[in-house]
């Protein structure tokens, strides 16, 4: 794991694990981090490889000290934290150093719970409860700390947007059972209510890139974001079809020559038990004789057509032959 330099610090989605200390208990009541106040300044949690989006949750696992730090002090706190995505450096592109690295958008994160396991490790479970705005980062050392703004989630209402969420949920059940992803995430996001909510699981099932995640974090107007997430998803939906359609033609065409080839061993397994097998050597040797022939253009078509229905008829038939006697007549025509 990498280190930030400036008091930046890391931390990656992981499974939680068990064991360890005993998670820290909170000394208040329940509380619901959706109506707490937002302090003006919050520590700031980078995230490296992922996106938090608002109303889901993810276990963390810290190791870099400035970070604990930082949770140890949250826990003792309110328990709120600014969670913001790295930036992923392009080929040939330095980023800046220090909190400049980090996308100004991010995510009021609420910790739930904590366990420190014998390593040392934390294991963090959080949940991002709003979107949020660094407008000026105040502490460097020996972890971030930023002013910050909430973002407005606020929805329509109406009967446009309530259309826009049915054709989203209807996609998506289409990828979820295009793309064999688990039936849970078709039941989450038909449960949810909150447009927001709806776009953003469904676009973390998209396989986008870090980038266009987090512009899809960064889009405001609620109705803004319906349209580009249903658009994402048709484009997956299409992959995913088209990638079914080519896997599906070639498993027939592989199952089709698996079958010609049982067949044509059973075929010569009979005509051996038959005596029949005589039959192949016959038609080896009109073939390389045929193939050493000159004989004109439509003689050769013909004979070709001959030899391939010499190849269908038992050795047995009279047809058989008739068919060897003229096929041999052609082929010692001068």
């Amino acid at each position: 794991m990498q280190q930030e330099s400036g008091g930046g610090q890391e931390a990656t989605g992981q499974e939680e694990s068990g064991g360890g200390k005993p998670p820290a208990e909170s000394t208040k009541g329940p509380v619901n981090p959706l109506t707490m106040p937002v302090p003006e300044v919050l520590p700031v949690l980078p995230i490296h490889g992922f996106v938090f989006f608002p109303g889901m949750g993810f276990p963390l696992q810290i190791t870099h000290e400035p970070s604990k730090r930082l949770i140890d002090e949250a826990i003792l706190a309110d328990r709120l934290v600014m969670v913001a995505t790295h930036r992923q450096a392009k080929e040939g592109e330095k980023l800046p150093e220090g909190p400049e690295a980090l996308y100004r958008v991010g995510v009021l994160g609420y910790i739930h719970k904590l366990v420190k396991n014998q390593e040392g490790v934390y294991q963090v479970l959080m949940s991002a409860v709003k979107k949020l705005a660094a407008v000026e980062y105040v502490q460097t050392e020996p972890y971030y700390k930023a002013r910050v703004a909430v973002v407005p989630m606020q929805e329509a209402g109406d009967k446009e947007e309530e259309a826009m969420i049915l054709t989203l949920r209807t996609q998506f059940k289409k990828l979820v059972e295009a793309a064999s992803l688990p039936n849970e995430l078709l039941l989450t996001v038909n449960s949810l209510s909150n447009p927001f909510h709806i776009s953003y699981l469904v676009v973390s099932q998209l396989n986008l890139d870090l980038e266009a995640e987090q512009r899809f974090l960064e889009i405001e107007p609620v109705k803004d974001l319906l349209q580009r997430a249903a658009v994402e998803l048709n484009n997956r939906l299409e992959t995913v079809e088209m990638s079914n359609a080519i896997q599906k033609s070639i498993k027939e065409e592989m199952d089709e020559r698996q079958r010609e080839f049982f067949l044509r061993q059973q075929l010569k397994a009979i005509k051996k038990e038959l005596g029949e097998d005589q039959e192949n050597i016959d038609i080896e040797e009109l073939k390389g004789r045929l193939a050493k022939a000159d004989l004109p253009e439509e003689a050769k078509k013909t004979a070709e057509k001959e030899l391939a229905r010499l190849e269908r008829i038992s050795p047995s038939s009279p047809e058989y032959t008739v068919a060897r006697t003229y096929l041999e007549w052609i082929l010692d025509l001068p």
